[in-house]
């Protein structure tokens, strides 16, 4: 999945052509966040193992979203309720791939990926960074 402008070259960033060469870039790194837009988000989560969603209650105008996780496939283990400054409540859910749990028969390791730490319209389906 090519980048839609290929000349962008933003100051202090490495630009890389797709998720899989992000992450390979990142190889050394405990953690790696993804942090959107649409596409970005649908290219990563297969390979993402913790997902930290911010479910903001606002519907934003747009035309992007992302879906919400498959409860069969995912388990909240945190959530936690905010409010912005100017009274917006927000809810920052943390998940984790049910076959990644410690305890599922699975092995778990870290987070491999997308921070779902996005802008999310109050039912759930919004921006959200993920794997």
């Amino acid at each position: 999945m090519p980048w839609h402008d290929q000349h962008f070259d933003p100051p202090g960033a490495e630009r890389v052509d797709s998720v899989v060469q992000a992450i390979e870039r990142c190889a050394d790194q405990d953690e790696i966040f993804v942090i959107g837009g649409g596409q970005v988000y649908a290219a990563a989560l297969a390979d993402c193992e913790r997902a930290v969603v911010t479910e903001i209650d606002i519907t934003p105008e747009g035309d992007t979203t992302f879906a919400a996780l498959d409860p069969l496939s995912w388990q909240e283990i945190e959530r936690r309720s905010e409010r912005s400054g100017n009274g917006i409540r927000f809810d920052i859910v943390t998940s984790l791939r049910r076959d990644r749990i410690v305890g599922s028969g699975a092995n778990s390791s870290t987070d491999s990926g997308t921070d779902s730490g996005t802008d999310s319209g109050g039912d759930g389906a919004g921006d959200r960074g993920t794997p």
